[in-house]
């Protein structure tokens, strides 16, 4: 599925609104990322190969064959193991970087969360539409509420605020761990159910829902630190 260009527009979220929620990347394999030397579970890292040419490829579905380059999800370390050519240094090798990595990650984070969507949709794993994703919290059918940042503040509040009490309510149902992203927009989200445009959206619990939560938190990681330090020098600008 293509998905249509990015709009950036108040893309924020509030992933595992219950406080008490396991963290999805508490557990499995660590891998240490190229900037910061830390090792984290490789799940919340951004993973790069180099193919057989000698190209820098992103793999955010950890599906290509080589040894991961891994990365954490914040859009200045990855302009900084550029620079450095850590990359270059990692694998032992000539490695050609394309000039616009950073931006075409962002864009295939968020493309990867769509057509995430558009599978769960297609498999019976998702529904549109207030009524029915209302009806998924309240049965606990869902795992992952997905709203549009541009529709309507108060039919958003109000399907935010009844995730939230569910999540109150049942502490050890799988409500207790209900995702709530506000991103994209309707016509984006439209696009994944093959609509023109969609508000909200629910995730039933599995695999699909885990890629989903987990990618999510790595775009919002990778577009927030960038967004935090644009601010942070627009602010030490003399004025």
């Amino acid at each position: 599925m293509q998905a249509p260009p990015a709009t950036h527009q108040d893309d924020r979220s509030e992933i595992g609104r219950n406080a008490s929620a396991p963290s999805r990347k508490s557990a499995g394999p660590q891998r240490r990322c190229l900037v910061t030397r830390a090792s984290r579970p490789k799940g919340g890292l951004l993973r790069f190969v180099v193919s057989p040419e000698g190209q820098l490829v992103p793999d955010l579905g950890e599906k290509l064959p080589g040894r991961g380059l891994y990365v954490t999800p914040d859009r200045a370390l990855l302009e900084t193991a550029i620079a450095k050519k850590l990359f270059t240094k990692a694998a032992r090798q000539p490695v050609a970087v394309p000039e616009d990595l950073p931006a075409r990650v962002d864009d295939l984070l968020r493309r990867r969360i769509l057509d995430l969507i558009s599978f769960a949709k297609r498999a019976g794993q998702a529904v549109a539409g207030f009524d029915r994703v209302k009806s998924w919290i309240e049965q606990g059918r869902a795992a992952l509420v997905v709203q549009a940042a541009d529709g309507s503040p108060g039919s958003r509040q109000r399907l935010a605020g009844v995730a939230a009490a569910i999540a109150e309510t049942l502490e050890e149902s799988a409500n207790s761990r209900l995702s709530l992203v506000e991103m994209f927009s309707q016509t984006e989200l439209g696009t994944a159910f093959g609509r023109t445009s969609v508000v909200h959206v629910a995730i039933a619990p599995g695999g699909l829902a885990k890629q989903l939560v987990s990618t999510t938190e790595q775009l919002l990681s990778y577009e927030t630190a960038a967004a935090a330090q644009k601010a942070a020098a627009s602010e030490r600008k003399p004025r």
